[in-house]
């Protein structure tokens, strides 16, 4: 029984870790989620979900610039 990714991130697996590009994508996606809910609801509730999306949107950027640096780093180990 392989399981699926999803399956193993859940078990807490180490072989189920996302690329930087991939949990970047996941973070873009919560953040349009909130976003959405911010356009939504009102006051407090909507600033709330504004401040998750914002959170999201930042750690997207992270885990690119991460992505970027871990492909420049393997390019150079290949020169």
């Amino acid at each position: 029984m392989s399981g699926s990714a999803d399956d193993r991130a859940a078990e807490g697996q180490p072989s189920a870790a996302l690329h930087p590009d991939e949990l970047a994508r996941v973070h873009e996606r919560f953040a349009e989620e909130h976003e959405a809910a911010a356009e939504s609801l009102s006051g407090d509730l909507a600033e709330a979900h504004r401040g998750a999306a914002d959170k999201h949107e930042q750690a997207a950027s992270e885990d690119r610039r991460q992505a970027q640096t871990a492909r420049e780093e393997a390019d150079t180990e290949h020169d």
